[in-house]
């Protein structure tokens, strides 16, 4: 009778076995599509062995099979390879992205924008050296370098604006709080709130001698996520839990989470990250240079000011020293002053007075602020009193010493012809070459980087994509294998009830024997 109920035993336990797996079939089935789900699969023990009596001997047979666990299709070598490519590929993404708004502002430049401008600009002053007594061609002269300044203007506008809104400005604290960098790691705070809530959980089912599965996957989603905003590093502990870290920098321990702040930095970098404990403690005042690949990484590069990474305020940076140097070298020119020479000035003209103007408290610059700080291309403009008075621009130039000063003051054009010679000669402070040329090779230098930034992200893609279909194959749900499961629990457990029927039907006789 012993043996009967072993055999009533087996087929019971069969039977929920078989029905557990084809559960765990369903689930896999129902969640092939959802993100961050690893398949599971029943893990069959045996549950030992039962003794028999024989003719001489005893005889072990098996005891059946029960579910020793519902085990996760995960990697770890997998996980890390590919949340290592998402923080390169977050990084050159991100990176591409706002290179790509230079990008825009530099075709602007090169085609109708600064770069037509400065063009313009030039075949006005060699029109005004042909005709310096025409007023239509002072007038255009005029117009051409006003919209020269408004092109700077526009320009500088825009990159400044970008950084601005990438990582802030120092002039204006309020910006630091609404901008991506401050927003995108108020979202890495979050997520590191989330895991150590997930790892208190998990420690806690753990305990309960509960395998954790949905927990872990939450988790394991979770560090995705993460891993496209910074370059975490994973310790697993013995009771499931992880540590978090970046850098060697602890910032998940256990069910603790630390978080980020920022503070205001200079103009090489506007905003300074910093690590907090949860208490407020500041325990790094600076993490700038840990975040190297990620989409923080990104901003803070982009946002920062290193001289040999292309980022908004480099390429300010070149345009503000084009802008302040062709404005020196034409307002030189303007008020030219051979105080150590041969007498000569530059020439202007008073309309209104009917006088010869040859000195500085006469002729204005051509080009000024309007609150009079240094000059850039942010606030580069044309003198109001030249913009009212197209006289005083100083076309000529001559020694007021001489006999003959009055003549050649009139109709002369030597001094607008050093304003077409810039053009060919260049501007020292320009390694000596033109304006037009210096913003060409800025553009040009512009172009590589970003191209070299393209071509890392597209082998960065590459390389996520290999990674992450590589870890879909270990974790991911394969409708093929699941029918194929499927079909073999079923005909098991058919199997299973089939014994269990028999053993009843003769456990049935044997009851109506002993009646």
């Amino acid at each position: 009778m012993s043996s009967l109920y072993t055999t009533f035993n087996i087929a019971q336990q069969a039977l929920l076995m078989n029905q557990a797996a084809m559960n765990v079939v369903s689930n896999n089935i129902a969640n092939m599509n959802t993100a961050g789900y690893s398949k599971q699969r029943v893990d069959q023990v045996n549950c030992g062995y039962n003794e028999i009596r024989g003719l001489n001997q005893n005889y072990q047979i098996g005891g059946g099979a029960q579910i020793g666990d519902i085990v996760r299709y995960r990697d770890k070598y997998l996980d890390t390879s590919f949340r290592e490519q998402t923080s390169n590929l977050s990084f050159f993404t991100e990176l591409y992205n706002m290179a790509s708004t230079i990008e825009s502002s530099l075709n602007e430049l090169s085609g109708s924008g600064l770069q037509d401008a400065l063009s313009q600009f030039f075949t006005a002053s060699e029109t005004l050296n042909s005709k310096p007594a025409d007023s239509t061609a002072r007038v255009n002269f005029v117009q051409k370098a006003q919209v020269l300044c408004t092109q700077f203007n526009q320009v500088a506008t825009t990159l400044s604006g970008n950084r601005t809104a990438t990582v802030g400005n120092t002039t204006d604290p309020q910006s630091i709080y609404n901008s991506k960098l401050y927003i995108e790691l108020g979202d890495l705070n979050n997520k590191m709130d989330q895991l150590a809530q997930i790892n208190d959980n998990i420690v806690k089912s753990s305990v309960s001698n509960s395998a954790p599965n949905a927990l872990l996957d939450q988790r394991d989603k979770l560090l995705d996520e993460l891993s496209a905003l910074a370059p975490i590093h994973i310790t697993y502990n013995e009771n499931n839990s992880i540590n978090l870290s970046m850098n060697g920098i602890t910032l998940v321990e256990g069910n603790k989470a630390n978080h980020f702040d920022v503070t205001m930095g200079d103009n090489n970098n506007p905003t300074t990250v910093q690590l907090e404990s949860p208490d407020g403690t500041v325990l790094n005042p600076n993490m700038n240079n840990k975040f190297v690949r990620g989409s923080i990484a990104a901003y803070l590069e982009m946002g920062g000011n290193d001289a040999n990474k292309l980022s908004y305020q480099n390429m300010l940076n070149k345009v503000n020293d084009l802008a302040s140097e062709f404005a020196d070298s034409f307002n030189a020119i303007q008020q030219f002053d051979d105080l150590a020479g041969n007498k000569a000035l530059a020439i202007g003209f008073d309309a209104d007075g009917k006088q010869i103007l040859s000195d500085y408290g006469g002729l204005p610059p051509l080009f000024d602020t309007e609150d009079g700080s240094p000059i850039s291309a942010l606030n580069i403009s044309v003198n109001n009193v030249i913009e009212g008075d197209h006289w005083r621009i100083a076309a000529a130039r001559a020694d007021v010493t001489a006999a003959d000063y009055d003549e050649k003051a009139v109709g002369n054009a030597e001094n607008v012809k050093l304003m077409s010679a810039v053009r060919k000669n260049g501007i020292v402070a320009l390694n000596n070459m033109s304006p037009e040329t210096f913003l060409t090779t800025a553009v040009s230098n512009m172009g590589a980087s970003i191209e070299t930034i393209k071509f890392n992200q597209k082998s960065q893609a590459a390389l996520y994509q290999s990674a992450n279909t590589e870890r879909q194959s270990a974790m991911g749900v394969s409708l093929d294998e699941e029918l194929v499961d499927l079909v073999k629990y079923q005909r098991a457990y058919e199997a299973s009830a089939r014994v269990f029927s028999v053993a009843s039907s003769i456990m049935e006789q044997i009851v109506n024997l002993g009646r």
